[in-house]
């Protein structure tokens, strides 16, 4: 307080002349005395005792100053009291809030959502006692009511946030303190806080300046990336050869981009964020249908997390054909758990310094694809996509495929060298998911590191529910439509069979594009043509009519019940890159003496099922209906249609042998089947791969049953409108298709 008011104050109390009321204010100078001081709050108070050394108050009201006069203190003002016995509604909301607030820190719980009806003066009172220091006591003296909670209540809840985080690094630093050996996981999280308190309060060594040349703000830059020990002897030492070196030195710039790209890097893991498994399913169900495997996966490592297990980086590698939403899985994956996103390329790559760097002695050398997507998500605990990585070159002696071997195995990459960098890097804490079309183009060494997952496809209804639920929406929003339409379940069904035939949704998507622009079209055509009722035809539901309207009539037809097929053709399922797809084997017999031909680009495995057909049917003549003796006077022809396409695999061997079995008896298979598994020289039917694949393509081609292995039954979808028929021998097969 101002001393020479109090020793004013203090004379006439001596002299009983102690006025009966003050209003008391904070101020930053006298100078502000007594006209700056206009419009400001304060608080009119009773003096209780006043001496020359201190001075007692009684608070009676909040008061705003309207003005004052004197020349020396104490001065002569004139108040206004606003009437706040009844707080408007506004006000018993903040108050409610800052309650609830200062009860949580009291207590240290989360506060309760419960109505505040205490008086205002009792809510003050609370208040300055919950509240402790002269900065929350000056913002709610100096604003009005409502304001000055609302500051106070602000202040206190990053006091709370500094006291937890203070309270969190302690126990860290204690939990270490009482360790002979500070473990790793502890270590990290030690390092993660030191860096970002660095970083957010800007600390750094004192012996650098705080302005000056560029390699002292370099420095700086570096002394707060809390580099591991060899990271920051190596910089040392290039800091002290640019301190040496003229700017126009041919290795100046090497260097300092050197230093710049290593002050860049994240060195540290973010700290962990609580973990809520809810709002993370909630996240990647939002965006995407199904894939459930993806999903699972990341629960699982989530899991590991919040039970506190040691948990090595996830590395999935998700596998399928085009357009299933591999790319965007990993994005909202990352979303989900909050990390940031980085992408990495490699279609087409062909050389290992894309994956490793170069050297510093190169001219223009850079760091390799991985630490530079690092860098630029600028967090060492960011996903990074590996996009097409089955579509990666291949050199005879530089291959980028080996030097992915280190980035991708858990053992390895925590000590990750990279040619530009120098040092090791820590690549432990990156979540890496891969996506890849075909897993037969990935190195085996390398595809043994991968966690792979499947994505086979998208069944009928699967579709429809991607189309109505999250295509529909967007297409819109990015065409312009004012409403989004409704759209005929005839319509969606000659979108997903008519038009497009797919595992993934790319081309639905694409063809549901065309028919809302046909519809912006017409719409722009009928408004500037001066029609009134154009937007209310927006909405108007999507029929078949306009559907086939915008895109032609249908591009494919189902395989319906079509009778029989030919004598010697079966119905094959197959899956590739692409997915899934149906394919005929045909064959046909002539007179000759038993010699087997078998064409259409086989590969030696589907040669070798041919053959092991064959020699069963020559064992069991006569338990499938062949006479006896014919086979050893009659050629045999297998032939695989669409020859330009090499094909192999062991399972058509079914589908190879009822076509046998139809060519030798006469009699035709069914149109409305198809088969799949593998066939063993005893007869049996062993497990494929693929089912979901298979089956799904036996659906878009409209066939009614599929005959598959018995032991492939847990991998049949539950949502296919197909008649699955499981079997474990070749016999059953022949039951199945040439009942008697």
């Amino acid at each position: 307080m101002d001393t020479v008011a109090l020793v004013a104050l203090a004379r006439a109390a001596r002299d009983g002349k102690v006025p009966p009321e003050i209003l008391a204010l904070t101020i930053t100078s006298s100078v502000e005395l007594p006209s700056l001081v206009t419009g400001r709050w304060g608080t009119r108070c009773r003096i209780v005792a006043a001496d020359e050394t201190s001075l007692t108050l009684a608070g009676l009201k909040r008061a705003r100053l309207v003005t004052a006069r004197g020349k020396e203190p104490p001065y002569t003002a004139d108040v206004d009291t606003p009437d706040e016995d009844e707080p408007t509604p506004d006000t018993k909301a903040l108050l409610s809030a800052a309650h609830l607030l200062f009860a949580a820190l009291d207590q240290g719980a989360a506060p309760e959502p419960l109505d505040f009806h205490a008086p205002l003066r009792s809510a003050l009172a609370a208040a300055a006692r919950a509240i402790s220091g002269k900065g929350e006591l000056a913002e709610l003296t100096q604003h009005p009511l409502e304001e000055g909670i609302r500051r106070v209540a602000l202040l206190l809840a990053a006091r709370a946030d500094g006291r937890h985080a203070a309270c969190e690094l302690e126990e860290m630093l204690r939990q270490a303190m009482a360790k002979p050996e500070v473990p790793k996981a502890l270590r990290q999280k030690l390092w993660s806080q030191v860096v970002e308190l660095q970083k957010r309060l800007d600390l750094h060594d004192p012996a650098i300046a705080e302005e000056g040349d560029d390699l002292a703000r370099l420095q700086r830059k570096l002394s707060q990336a809390g580099m591991p020990k060899a990271a920051r002897e190596t910089a040392k030492r290039e800091l002290r050869l640019l301190r040496g070196m003229q700017s126009n030195h041919h290795d100046y710039s090497t260097y300092t981009n050197h230093l710049d790209f290593m002050a860049r890097l994240p060195w540290q893991p973010d700290p962990e964020r609580p973990i809520d498994l809810a709002a993370v399913r909630a996240a990647l169900d939002r965006g995407h249908h199904g894939l459930e495997k993806p999903k699972r996966r990341v629960a699982e490592y989530l899991a590991v997390r919040k039970l506190g297990g040691e948990n090595a980086s996830m590395i999935l590698c998700l596998a399928g054909p085009p357009g299933v939403g591999k790319t965007t899985i990993a994005r909202a994956m990352a979303e989900a758990l909050g990390r940031p996103f980085a992408r990495v390329a490699l279609g087409g790559v062909h050389d290992e310094s894309e994956i490793r760097g170069h050297r510093l002695s190169y001219v223009a050398a850079s760091a390799g694809r991985i630490l530079r997507a690092i860098a630029q998500a600028g967090s060492a605990s960011a996903l990074v996509l590996l996009d097409e990585i089955d579509k990666i070159g291949e050199g005879r002696t530089r291959s980028p495929m080996a030097a992915l071997l280190e980035v991708l195995d858990p053992e390895q990459n925590p000590h990750f060298q990279d040619n530009f960098l120098g040092v090791p890097y820590d690549l432990s804490h990156v979540l890496f998911v891969a996506t890849a079309n075909d897993t037969s183009q990935i190195h085996p060494t390398l595809l043994d590191r991968l966690e792979l997952c499947e994505i086979e496809g998208y069944t009928a209804v699967e579709k429809t529910m991607i189309l109505r639920t999250h295509l529909l929406d967007r297409l819109r929003a990015e065409i312009g439509l004012p409403k989004t339409p409704e759209i005929e379940d005839e319509a969606v069904t000659a979108l997903i069979d008519g038009h497009t035939r797919e595992a993934g949704v790319r081309q639905l998507r694409h063809a549901l594009a065309k028919v809302l622009r046909a519809r912006a079209l017409a719409l722009v055509t009928r408004k500037d043509g001066g029609a009134t009722e154009a937007n209310d035809e927006a909405g108007a539901p999507i029929t078949v009519a306009e559907v086939e309207a915008a895109l032609g009539p249908p591009r494919f037809t189902k395989a319906k019940a079509l009778g029989v097929l030919p004598v010697g053709v079966t119905t094959g399922l197959s899956v590739g890159p692409g997915g899934g797809s149906v394919l005929f084997v045909e064959a046909a017999t002539m007179p000759g003496r038993g010699e087997l031909v078998s064409t259409g680009s086989l590969g030696d495995v589907l040669k070798e099922s041919v053959r092991a057909a064959l020699s069963h049917l020559r064992a069991e003549t006569s338990r499938y209906g062949v006479e006896q003796g014919k086979l050893a006077s009659t050629d045999i022809h297998v032939h695989v249609p669409e020859a330009a396409l090499a094909k192999d695999g062991p399972s058509a061997g079914t589908a190879i042998f009822a076509a046998l079995v139809s060519a030798l008896s006469g009699r035709p298979a069914p149109a409305d089947a198809a088969l799949t598994g593998e066939l063993s020289l005893s007869g049996r039917v062993l497990p494929v791969g693929g089912i979901r694949a298979k089956l799904i393509a036996a659906e878009r081609a409209g066939l009614a049953r599929v005959v598959i292995p018995e032991a492939n039954r847990a991998d049949v979808p539950e949502d296919l409108h197909l008649d699955v028929t499981f079997v474990n021998t070749v016999e059953e097969v022949y039951r199945a298709l040439f009942p008697a």
